[in-house]
């Protein structure tokens, strides 16, 4: 069964560059720039994603209020959490952590390693 990935980032180019790395890697993708589109998107869809991959730093919700926000809809949901603006230890400041952090710049393939170990090794 092919991957679902929901890749949410308000810098619409960082969005798309992660979004063929996975297709590439034989991902299906879906990318939103606004999270409250995305949060939409997931309340709304019958097939929830494998894993949300966000950014922090966005508005009118940051990526870990997105984190929350979707997860209580689906508890079981894998979260990545990256930035370039914050530190992991923002994370601290939430009752849920994501499954990962991730600091840009990143390396896509490690970004996509990272993904697959968090599906094959759900913690």
């Amino acid at each position: 069964m092919e991957r679902l990935l929901y890749v949410v980032d308000d810098e619409r180019l960082i969005a798309e560059i992660v979004e063929q790395i996975f297709q590439i890697e034989g991902f299906t993708v879906q990318v939103f720039s606004d999270p409250t589109e995305a949060l939409k998107a997931f309340s709304e869809s019958t097939r929830k994603p494998d894993v949300l991959v966000t950014d922090y730093v966005m508005k009118p919700l940051n990526g870990m209020e997105l984190m929350q926000k979707c997860r209580a809809l689906h508890p079981s949901l894998l979260t990545v959490l990256f930035s370039g603006n914050v530190t992991e230890k923002i994370t601290d400041l939430y009752a849920q952590k994501p499954n990962a952090f991730v600091a840009k710049p990143f390396q896509p393939m490690a970004l996509v390693n990272l993904v697959r170990h968090l599906i094959e090794h759900p913690s």
